[in-house]
């Protein structure tokens, strides 16, 4: 292993997927979308503005997302530094299989840890892997893509180091191949004295791996709320709502959930009894278990259950609309419909701002919102607990029309769509199929609005670690022929919530995308741009450029001139060309160089294969113009720009070297290309010297 930068481990490549058979586009760069498509390149900035807005405040983010499990906006690959394992099992309590695992760990050097979702699987693994005393900074992490096979043939286990493949996407075909593969791969990590510990899903009662599976169960709840909480000694007069909470975290089962609970009552800024009258669900139950229930109530909650937070008069207009589509569905199935007078809607807003148990309407004092009122649910966890009310509660003739409804919300502005992918994305724990069928199969292959709910929902899931690996395995199923709209909603997933849990695999299958038929490799092509924008906002785009010059340069090589080279550098050139996310006047590569200069060594091979193109080379030329003209007046990266230059001439081939200079010169010194400033003097001095000293 040479690097902690998780865009270098060994990963699935998806170079080694069937390309899509070659069509009747000829030579012909990819063309812009179809009108049909309604793609609309702001709109993929508006929203991944939102997302990135959502995941930092992942802290937070309970009171939106509500749903109660472990939160990270870190990515799941890489290495998981020794300091975070320690948080990581800090209050750990070992399972009923526990003493089993680390055994077979210490003696198979191999462990398979198999159990349903949120079952504390991850935190297991970590902590069965600590417990062999492992040398090194923490866990080396894999993407749940990466396959026993190439772990055989290209990963190098360092002795005493611990691995974690953690919800492995286990591949399909023979079980004995899986299984011969896996005992090779225990043989090669036993002879290198490390450890690797893999986490599957359910399997429900097959056994493919029996001398190294283990059967994973969750710890007693209540014995891991008390172990996250020793030393914590809240006031007498909460001694009675922090025992109630202790009965309330025994419910939960699942450690995530119980986890954060303790944490939350941990910190202190909250009493006990104050969290225990938000998160306990006495108040939804007993408001579904009312016999005066009317159906007004329940479309209202509904409404608010999945377009929390909008204004209050875009609030009644989705609600008159869910109404509607009841009706419309209750007469098209021959159902009686007509509305009792108590059945009505009222005229007025009283039925959710007048003390109503459920809903509340605050004022929005944000600048942005000018005080608007918004619909809101009254407790942080009311959202999570009226849609899992409402799948236990309700049947065929709620949820059919429902789900039309909600579907129908893709078409809403973005603010609405996003919360209408929340609350999909809270019904994944009540109903994982069900969303999978009704919304996000269906969705990913509609329109462009709602592909963009669909990478939403993927998005959201990819927050928690307890559902990542899922969101993950979707978008890959939507990449394998399940058609373009499919393939451009992956496309737009992976460049989306999905990169910063992933980086590796959403760089390398948006790669792959970009390279297919025009509709897809369009989309695939902004949504890879959009990646290294957001990559620059994180501090991750230096790995990123390095990962994207390896995969054109593997493309280009030796096949220079065909429509995929074409789109290849067509791809690259747009990244050379981008505008910075937070600030859309300075150019990305402009903001790479002061920032971080380091990248200029990936920027230069990447301009390299642009000049060395007689179809981009105008455009690559432009960029470097453009970039090294926002740079006027910072002295401090004339050094950056130098390394750039270096890296450029060091990547050229030779005999471009002539060709390219010519045109840089020409370029640089005057405004041929209608470009009114020009580069100062020192950077252009700094850039052609590189080339000078090289040729000489």
């Amino acid at each position: 292993m040479t690097t902690d930068q998780p865009y270098e481990q060994g990963e699935p490549s998806p170079r080694q997927e069937t390309r899509e058979p070659a069509s009747d586009e000829g030579e012909r760069p990819p063309s812009p979308p179809e009108e049909h498509d309604e793609f609309d390149e702001g709109l993929l900035d508006q929203n991944a503005t939102v997302i990135n807005n959502f995941f930092a405040d992942v802290d937070a983010g309970g009171a939106t997302f509500g749903a109660g499990g472990r939160r990270s906006s870190r990515a799941a690959v890489g290495r998981l530094p020794a300091t975070d394992v320690a948080a990581s099992l800090r209050g750990f309590i070992e399972p009923p299989a526990w003493a089993r695992a680390v055994a077979v760990l210490r003696e198979q050097h191999v462990l398979v840890l198999c159990g349903r979702e949120e079952s504390g699987r991850w935190t297991g693994a970590v902590a069965a892997l600590d417990a062999m005393g492992l040398d090194g900074d923490g866990i080396w992490m894999y993407s749940p893509s990466t396959s026993l096979a190439e772990l055989n043939a290209g990963q190098r286990f360092q002795a005493r180091h611990g691995y974690l493949l953690h919800d492995w996407i286990e591949a399909t075909g023979d079980v004995s191949v899986r299984r011969f593969e896996l005992e090779t791969l225990a043989r090669k990590v036993a002879e290198a004295r490390a450890y690797l510990v893999i986490t599957v899903r359910a399997m429900k009662g097959r056994r493919p791996f029996d001398k190294v599976q283990i059967d994973w169960e969750p710890p007693n709840p209540g014995a891991l709320f008390d172990a996250r909480l020793a030393g914590v000694a809240p006031p007498e007069r909460e001694r009675d709502a922090l025992a109630r909470l202790r009965l309330h975290a025994e419910k939960l089962v699942a450690p995530g959930p119980v986890t954060a609970l303790a944490e939350r009552v941990a910190q202190g800024t909250e009493t006990p009894s104050r969290i225990l009258a938000d998160v306990e669900d006495e108040v939804v139950a007993g408001w579904f278990g009312r016999e005066d229930l009317k159906r007004a109530d329940v479309l209202a909650v509904c409404a608010v259950a999945f377009a929390h937070g909008a204004p209050e008069r875009v609030f009644e207009q989705l609600l008159a609309d869910l109404v509607a589509t009841w009706d419309q569905f209750g007469a098209d199935k021959g159902l009686d419909v007509r509305r009792q007078d108590d059945e009505r809607l009222p005229q007025t807003r009283a039925l959710w701002s007048g003390g109503h148990p459920l809903i509340n309407v605050v004022v929005d004092t944000d600048a942005g919102f000018g005080g608007e009122r918004r619909v809101v649910f009254r407790g942080e966890h009311y959202r999570a607990q009226v849609i899992a009310a409402l799948a236990r509660h309700y049947g065929y003739e709620l949820w059919q029309p429902l789900r039309q409804w909600i579907r129908g919300l893709a078409d809403a502005d973005i603010e609405v769509q996003f919360q209408a992918a929340v609350g999909v994305a809270l019904l994944v724990r009540a109903d994982p199929a069900e969303v999978k069928e009704s919304f996000l199969d269906e969705w990913a292959a509609g329109r462009m609005f709602e592909r963009l709910a669909a990478a939403n929902v993927l998005a959201l899931l990819s927050m928690e670690d307890d559902f990542a690996p899922i969101a993950l395995d979707l978008a890959l199923s939507w990449v394998r022929d399940a058609g373009q709209e499919r393939a451009m909603t992956a496309a737009i997933a992976f460049g989306n919530g999905i990169w910063i849990r992933y980086p590796t695999d959403a760089l390398k299958w948006l790669w792959f995308l970009a390279l297919r038929g025009v509709r897809v490799s369009v989309v695939a092509r902004r949504s890879l741009m959009l990646l290294f924008r957001q990559a620059a906002e994180h501090g991750e785009a230096v790995a990123a450029l390095t990962m994207l010059a390896r995969l054109a340069g593997e493309e280009v090589d030796g096949a220079v001139g065909t429509r995929r080279t074409r789109t290849a550098l067509a791809a690259v050139t747009d990244i050379l060309t981008a505008a910075c996310l937070s600030d859309p006047g300075v150019p990305l590569p402009t903001q790479l160089l002061s920032t971080h200069p380091e990248s200029a060594a990936p920027l230069g091979v990447l301009w390299a294969g642009c000049l060395a193109s007689n179809h981009h080379r105008v455009a690559a030329v432009r960029a470097l113009k453009i970039s090294l003209t926002a740079l006027r007046g910072r002295a401090e990266t004339i050094a950056a720009v130098a390394a750039l230059g270096a890296a450029v001439w060091r990547a050229l081939p030779p005999e471009w070297h002539p060709i390219v200079e010519r045109d840089l010169r020409r370029a640089l010194s005057g405004p041929d290309d209608g470009t009114a400033a020009l580069p100062a003097r020192d950077l252009v001095n700094a850039l052609l010297a590189a080339g000078v000293r090289r040729s000489s």
